[in-house]
């Protein structure tokens, strides 16, 4: 069975990781080539493999590459395409996955709506806090109505590059989006920090939900379902304690900014995660949900193709 070639747009930590997923998991993928982002970026061969091809001049060498023709899917990984590129990569019917937070294409949380993203030109996989987060707050969607989700992800500091540093604002803006796009909150609100602990720490969430009142035990259920297809394609993703409910009362309601006065059922889901793959160190859990996520969807995509 021939496998579906990608190439991968950027050298950083995140493309590191991503190549050292594609070589590690038996699937429908070949990693072709990399590209850097800027022609003086020195790219280590032993970094993504001897037969990986390391195309210059970014996504516009890419395009002018004469391997392009033989690539089905493409993983952003550096947020370095103009839009003009990113058209020219669709017409020539190439799949693009952005892991960056543009939040351009399909919000896209493989445990939610995998089957939307297989058929999709473009997915957006948000921010691995968005990874982490909105499958929680889906999960409680599908049982019952979800006003308000919030998640506040601890990070270790080690684990953030100068890149991740710089857009920390950017990545805590569509983390929040991420809960109401695929999680199906009206409101969702993000806190993301980056703790300088030493030894660092695993990656952590915590996830309160507002929503009407219902059966807790189906709610348990269904979030208890969520992470076991989390789990599917990353395995350290667990719930870290027993979730906790509330009941707001009519008598004591909560005000929430942009929705007003609110009664019903709070939930609160506290998960660790953990990194799994070859070559990366427990802390890295971010890295590492974001990279298999990504995986999940393109050998998703590969299964259709061959």
């Amino acid at each position: 069975m021939s496998r579906v070639r990608t190439v991968i747009l950027g050298t950083g930590p995140v493309a590191i990781s991503l190549a050292r997923r594609l070589r590690s998991i038996p699937s429908g993928l070949a990693l072709a080539a990399v590209t850097d982002v800027t022609s003086e970026a020195a790219i280590a061969p032993d970094l993504f493999g001897a037969d990986v091809a390391v195309v210059r001049g970014g996504s516009r060498g890419l395009l002018n590459w004469t391997g392009f023709k033989d690539i089905g899917i493409i993983f952003d990984t550096a947020m370095a395409m103009s839009g003009e590129e990113r058209d020219a990569m669709r017409r020539a019917g190439k799949r693009l996955i952005d892991l960056t937070p543009s939040e351009i294409g399909l919000p896209a949380v493989p445990a939610v709506n995998l089957a939307e993203c297989v058929d999709a030109s473009c997915v957006n996989l948000t921010t691995a806090g968005g990874q982490a987060a909105a499958p929680i707050v889906a999960a409680l969607s599908q049982v019952v109505k979800v006003h308000y989700g919030e998640a506040v992800i601890s990070m270790a500091s080690k684990s953030a590059d100068s890149g991740m540093r710089d857009r920390i604002d950017e990545l805590t803006r569509a983390t929040a989006r991420s809960l109401e796009t695929v999680g199906g909150a009206r409101q969702g609100k993000a806190v993301v920090l980056l703790n300088p602990a030493e030894p660092p720490l695993k990656m952590r969430a915590t996830v309160l939900v507002l929503s009407e009142v219902s059966d807790r035990e189906t709610i348990r259920a269904s979030v208890a379902g969520m992470v076991q297809a989390v789990r599917s394609y990353l395995p350290g993703y667990r719930l870290l304690q027993e979730m906790q409910f509330e009941t707001i009362g009519n008598n004591v309601p909560v005000k929430i900014p942009g929705l007003g006065v609110f009664s019903g059922l709070k939930t609160t889901v506290l998960l660790e995660i953990d990194a799994t793959a070859d070559g990366l160190p427990g802390y890295a859990g971010g890295l590492d949900l974001l990279t298999s996520s990504a995986v999940a969807i393109a050998d998703s995509i590969a299964s259709q193709r061959t």
